[in-house]
C-alpha cells in the first residue's frame, strides 16, 4: 500500500466510524486511539532500543548471553 492509499484508507476508517457518534463518543474515540499511537510509539522505541543493545553487544564479541531486557 502506498502511502497516499494509506492515507485515504484511514481517512475512510475515520469517517467510518465517526458516522452516527456523538461529540462525546468521538472525543473518547480521539483520546483512546491517541494513547493507542504513544503506547506504540513507547513499545517501538524500548525495542530498538533493545536491538541496538544486543547488537552492541554482538559487535564486541561478548560472548555472554546479556541481553537488555
Amino acid at each position: 500500500m502506498s502511502p497516499e492509499e494509506l492515507v485515504i484508507f484511514v481517512s475512510a476508517v475515520s469517517i467510518a466510524i465517526a458516522k452516527d457518534k456523538s461529540n462525546e463518543e468521538l472525543d473518547v474515540l480521539s483520546s483512546v486511539f491517541s494513547q493507542i499511537g504513544d503506547s506504540l510509539g513507547t513499545f517501538l522505541a524500548q525495542r530498538e532500543r533493545i536491538e541496538a543493545a544486543n547488537k552492541n553487544d554482538n559487535d564486541d564479541n561478548d560472548c555472554t548471553d546479556n541481553k537488555v531486557e
